[in-house]
């Protein structure tokens, strides 16, 4: 479950920099103003429900950096929060405002834990400050997929 929050959190970094690369590429000042907003999602694991809540991410030197929040309903003590990092390079951020879709990939790093772990999205954008993101990780030698939406938005 740790791993699908680093996902949904990977995936709401990858989306805000794709907005980004996209005023890049415009020459838009205003870009430095704006934060990746990737919405809540839910995915099943087992009996239990886990969902992912990521805050606005920042981009500083081609990384969207924020925190994350999994619960797991009903086993709480499950739950973790911690922080994510999304490399996303100009050029991808380029591709991604011209409509193509861009692979990313990211750590997630729980809080208490000293080993980061991979995460993996696809941004698939509807316009140059929206689109659909799929972030996945593996957790348990088990796939954790999580669909969801990302929008660009002003400070």
């Amino acid at each position: 479950m740790r791993r699908s929050k680093i996902l949904q959190a990977f995936a709401f970094a990858l989306l805000l920099t794709l907005t980004l690369v996209a005023d890049v590429t415009t020459g838009d000042a205003a870009s430095t103003n704006r934060l990746l907003v990737i919405e809540r999602s839910s995915t099943r694991v087992s009996a239990a429900k886990a969902t992912l809540t990521i805050e606005p991410l920042v981009r500083t030197n081609q990384i969207f950096a924020g925190n994350y929040d999994v619960k797991v309903s009903p086993f709480f003590f499950k739950s973790e929060s911690g922080k994510l990092e999304i490399h996303v390079p100009d050029e991808s951020l380029a591709k991604a405002t011209n409509g193509v879709p861009v692979e990313i990939t990211g750590t997630a790093l729980t809080n208490g834990e000293n080993v980061k772990r991979k995460v993996n999205a696809i941004a698939t954008p509807i316009d140059n400050t929206q689109g659909k993101l799929k972030v996945w990780f593996l957790a348990d030698n088990r796939e954790m997929v999580f669909q969801t939406t990302y929008r660009l938005v002003e400070r």
